[in-house]
């Protein structure tokens, strides 16, 4: 133990508004289509302030997002496994399919 001490400083929200989580970076639209037998699970929850919700006439909904494309994303999708699946933007669905694979990988070794 020391004797150093410091003073908090008070966080400003609006530092992480673009992300799920803790982080930042330029907000961008995210969609992702999720299957009917988790769509309930989702529309009681708000994940995110930019959120929109849009029925789809097989069941299944389109969460629209404007945040960032960061870790709490991504492992936020990751997390639904195959019942998520990334429309937009491309390069976060490639993001996606690969971390998918090297999973898939870890699993096959």
């Amino acid at each position: 133990m020391t004797e150093e001490r410091f003073e908090p400083v008070e966080s400003d929200e609006a530092v992480f508004a673009h992300s799920l989580g803790v982080h930042h970076g330029t907000p961008e639209q995210v969609e992702i289509v999720f299957e009917p037998r988790i769509a309930p699970y989702l529309r009681e929850r708000m994940w995110h302030s930019s959120q929109t919700v849009r029925d789809e006439p097989d069941g299944r909904i389109t969460v629209t997002l404007n945040v960032s494309n960061d870790f709490a994303l991504r492992t936020w999708i990751l997390g639904f496994g195959a019942l998520a699946k990334v429309i937009a933007p491309a390069a976060l669905a490639d993001e996606i399919e690969e971390e998918a694979s090297r999973m898939v990988k870890r699993y096959r070794e």
